[in-house]
């Protein structure tokens, strides 16, 4: 059996040797802090690293691979993966947790587990939960400043996401952040990013992009009036007006979503 764990630097480990995270065991089976998200194989918590110089709140995200599931160990597993993303993100501009460290653990060819810890964002919820608490739904039609700033900020991350070729897939609402300072201002970031990456011939972007329209499709239906969403489309695309390809390229998205939606109710 073989570990491996990367830090962000050599304080950052020391930090956490402080707070009794050394070993690879430390990590993945860690039960201090609160469970906030569970999926099919992961599992995330948030807990108060207490290190020697500072204090930090944290999310530690453990993926557990069943033998069923289990990946090669020449695949990257979805830690790895993730914390690659997060710096392909950050270097194009493209707002982020920051990465503290991340590890993995394999053997007999086959993946075991992984790991990921990141920094807390500070005054941060997701999109979703943001707009529910805030906006009231599209029908009713009131909008403010800052509902406008939101979707003016979330159309400029998606774009510059895409323009350096680097595509989420699974874009959903809930896997943006927004980190509002006490002054007001707004900041948008991107999450749970294990699954995307970077993608340079034309057909796997095409792809890329399809999937990540139609994800924030998903939670925009019920909560952004249409023109809106037009609105929003257009600034992404930096146009003033839809073309013939850009109106078949909202039907293939609203297709999909419509397909995704109605399989997820039956």
């Amino acid at each position: 059996m073989s570990t491996s764990i990367s830090f962000s630097s050599e304080d950052a480990r020391r930090d956490l040797a402080a707070a009794g995270l050394v070993r690879y065991e430390d990590f993945v089976t860690c039960t201090t802090g609160e469970v906030v998200a569970r999926s099919g194989d992961s599992e995330t918590r948030r807990l108060t690293i207490k290190g020697a110089q500072s204090e930090c709140e944290c999310f530690l995200k453990v993926y557990k691979f069943a033998a069923r599931s289990r990946r090669w160990a020449v695949q990257d597993d979805k830690a790895s993966t993730e914390a690659a993303n997060y710096r392909h993100l950050e270097k194009l501009g493209v707002g982020v947790p920051d990465l503290i460290c991340h590890g993995s653990r394999g053997g007999l060819f086959l993946l075991r587990d992984s790991f990921i810890l990141t920094r807390a964002v500070p005054n941060a919820v997701a999109l979703d939960t943001f707009v529910d608490g805030r906006w009231p739904r599209a029908e009713c039609g009131v909008a403010d400043s800052v509902r406008s700033t939101i979707l003016d900020a979330s159309c400029a991350l998606v774009r510059r996401m895409h323009d350096g070729q680097f595509f989420h897939v699974d874009l959903q609402w809930r896997n943006l952040l927004v980190s509002q300072s006490t002054d007001g201002a707004i900041r948008l970031l991107v999450i749970d990013s294990s699954r995307g990456g970077m993608r340079e011939t034309g057909v796997r972007r095409q792809h890329g992009r399809l999937r990540d329209l139609a994800s924030l499709a998903k939670d925009a239906r019920t909560r952004m009036k249409r023109r809106e969403m037009l609105r929003w489309f257009r600034a992404y695309l930096g146009v003033r007006r839809l073309t013939t390809e850009h109106r078949l390229m909202i039907q293939t998205i609203e297709r999909d979503r419509d397909l995704k939606d109605n399989s997820s109710r039956s």
